[in-house]
């Protein structure tokens, strides 16, 4: 089904009420095959002893806002909000102007629980109009945005004080979740800690989401309904402009429901998402230092639906060291060279056998720092994949740098000859060291939640496609001096270094390249050496969520004895 995302015809056919049907028909089956059943059991058993933390009275309040949801679907969640173990709690819910019977009944039975705060609007506010509302009305030292048909599990405000504490009350909270099909739970989405990168394409932070109520309010939370489809992504926004850092809750306590009126079913059930998401990227693009210099566009990737990609455009380049690593005349550096229209690169060659010349690259990398120039890594094995050339690739990084101060390299993906993936985003102690999970996926897989296809931040990225600010890479030979390593053994010591400095390593889709022959794998006495050296750095349980295996292809749950808080 992968390839038939990209046809015209079937997109067409979407749009249709026939095919509105069938695609959900296709979405309730998908559903009942991705239920995760024993993994979520085993996980809530296990945690029950883990967070002993109780919320005290004034810690939290629900916000809902409620127009004509099924009652079916509302008595769920409120079963769900009043089941919450040990736990004291503020509920605020609009009536916002539901004419629907059945609704209005549903939310009178709700309003008999003396934690419940309801009002009524006349007319419908919006869910931005909405959502200010309760938030203007609640007492709750944090708020809590709850949809309408959703659900949430019985230790979730158990789980968040515990974390509210650990992490010394911090402005803004969120959670894992997973979705629900009719009594089906499936689709987990263990996520990683803050990264703004991942942030910039996609609004994983929601749900369960926890705000400052008082610093809501002085920040204007819910305030403009351009934000109208995607308002914890604003909410957000707003408080990592302001300086606030999100803290992750690393547990699903929340499930979002699947039907055909919701975007978790149906990304066309709204038709203002785009216009929303597209203000929204519009916001990010400004805070940029040179704002004039990015596009917004959808993206190619992802057809037929609201997911946006920031360009960067060609002008004002940086300059770029190119440095290709073997033959410099064989087939795959031609190929890119072919390519080339980006104004300001210089061309070199080192030689690829194992060890690597770190010397000779050294001195480049110090050279290009003081030009101010970027290093790109490029092995003679790896050609370019199109749509991607040589220009697409640097812009792309170049973009990359410059809206991420923190970013030391930029990595894309690499496939084989059958177009299998063969690198790309790759973690601090998954498999051998630090391998990427993806491996073996076919280049048109979207990939866990669709993140093949977004820029976000990973723990390394591979040296044969690599774009690398030259003092960090001068940083990176220094720390591995003392034993030989291979360019296929490069990236992850970059990676380590990375995540002792401080510094982002970036994977973009943007940034690809095709090995015929796949690529080369350190060999066992650098691996284990590596291992050695950084064993103060594995595993990355930031990036890659502690709640997912390192040792299987994929990202599959991992056994709940594993995975402590």
């Amino acid at each position: 089904m992968r390839p038939l995302r990209r046809s015209g015809a079937l997109q067409r056919l979407r749009a249709t009420p026939l095919g509105a049907r069938l695609a959900w028909r296709l979405i309730c089956w998908r559903a009942r095959l991705a239920s995760y059943a024993p993994a979520r059991a085993a996980r809530l058993a296990a945690r029950r002893a883990l967070y002993p933390a109780t919320a005290e009275p004034g810690l939290f309040s629900f916000l809902t806002t409620v127009w004509n949801t099924d009652p079916r679907f509302l008595r769920v969640l409120a079963d769900s909000v009043f089941g919450q173990e040990d736990a004291a709690f503020e509920w605020v819910v609009l009536d916002n102007g539901s004419t629907d019977a059945g609704t209005r009944a549903a939310l009178a039975e709700i309003a008999r629980h003396p934690a419940v705060r309801l009002e009524r609007s006349e007319r419908n506010r919006g869910i931005v109009g909405g959502l200010r509302t309760c938030l203007e009305r609640a007492s709750g030292r944090y708020v809590l945005p709850l949809d309408s048909d959703d659900r949430l599990d019985p230790d979730a405000l158990r789980i968040l004080a515990w974390h509210i504490r650990r992490h010394g009350d911090p402005a803004l909270l969120y959670t894992d979740e997973d979705k629900l099909y009719d009594e089906v739970f499936c689709y987990p989405y263990f996520k990683p800690d803050w990264d703004p990168v991942l942030f910039a394409n996609s609004c994983y932070i929601a749900h369960l989401t926890a705000l400052d109520r008082a610093r809501a309010l002085a920040l204007g939370v819910y305030g403009d309904a351009a934000y109208e489809g995607c308002h914890d992504w604003d909410s957000f926004v707003r408080f990592w402009q302001a300086g606030a850092t999100p803290a992750h809750v690393p547990e699903v306590v929340y499930s979002w429901r699947m039907h055909a009126g919701s975007t978790s079913g149906n990304i066309r059930a709204k038709d203002y998402i785009y216009a929303s998401q597209r203000a929204l990227q519009q916001r990010l693009v400004a805070a940029t230092p040179h704002p004039e210099r990015f596009a917004i566009e959808l993206s190619p990737l992802f057809p037929g639906s609201p997911n946006w990609r920031i360009r960067r455009l060609p002008e004002a380049p940086r300059p770029i060291v190119t440095v290709v690593l073997g033959d410099p005349d064989g087939a795959a550096p031609t190929a890119w060279r072919a390519g080339s229209t980006y104004p300001a690169q210089r061309w070199t060659a080192l030689p690829v056998a194992a060890p690597l010349a770190l010397d000779a690259l050294a001195e480049i990398a110090r050279a290009a720092a003081q030009d101010g120039a970027l290093v790109r890594l490029v092995a003679d094995t790896v050609a370019p994949l199109p749509p991607c050339d040589d220009a697409a690739a640097l812009w792309e990084a170049v973009g990359l740098f410059e809206r991420f101060a923190d970013a030391a390299m930029v990595g894309g993906r690499i496939v084989d000859a059958r177009g299998r993936i063969v690198a790309a985003g790759a973690y601090l102690g998954f498999g051998a060291g630090c391998d990427c999970p993806d491996v073996g996926r076919p280049r048109d897989d979207p990939g866990y939640q669709g993140q093949m296809w977004q820029q976000r931040s990973v723990s390394a990225v591979a040296a044969e496609l690599a774009v690398i600010d030259p003092g960090f890479l001068v940083a990176a030979i220094a720390a591995c001096r003392d034993g030989a390593v291979s360019l296929a053994g490069l990236g992850a010591w970059c990676g380590a270094l990375a995540r002792r400095s401080g510094r982002r390593i970036i994977y973009t889709p943007f940034l690809t390249g095709r090995a015929a022959a796949g690529l080369a794998a350190p060999s066992r006495t650098e691996s284990r050496r590596w291992l050695e050296r950084n064993a103060d750095v594995i595993p990355d349980t930031a990036l890659f969520s502690p709640r997912l295996t390192r040792t299987e292809p994929g990202y599959r749950p991992a056994p709940a004895d594993a995975a402590g808080v």
